[in-house]
């Protein structure tokens, strides 16, 4: 993951997860304080956290956190295409919206 970093979310939610495997809470530990994390979501943060009790290890741990993000791409786009229908989309939309997610982000 030479980019980690770079977009500064990925960092934090490295950050946060690690202090959730640890015990310490949903809080940012490298800034003074420790303060609770309020701007970013939980979900990915959580399925991070089991990342730090596979491999405790920064960095040996990244290859851990890339394949848990790309493992999450596709039930995201299923979840977003049966949101979509939900909502009153037409079936082309999802499709449209996740190859356009899918290659924006890909």
């Amino acid at each position: 993951m030479p980019q980690l970093g770079r977009a500064h979310d990925d960092a934090i939610y490295l950050t946060v997860s690690k202090s959730l495997a640890k015990g310490t809470g949903y809080r940012v530990q490298n800034l003074p304080g420790a303060p609770v994390e309020t701007k970013y979501p939980p979900v990915v943060i959580w399925l991070l956290a089991p990342m730090w009790w596979l491999n405790p290890h920064f960095p040996g741990n990244l290859p851990i956190a890339s394949a848990i993000g790309w493992a999450i791409i596709p039930p995201f786009l299923f979840l977003t295409g049966v949101w979509l229908k939900r909502v009153g989309i037409s079936p082309t939309w999802p499709r449209c919206c996740r190859s356009c997610w899918a290659g924006w982000h890909g």
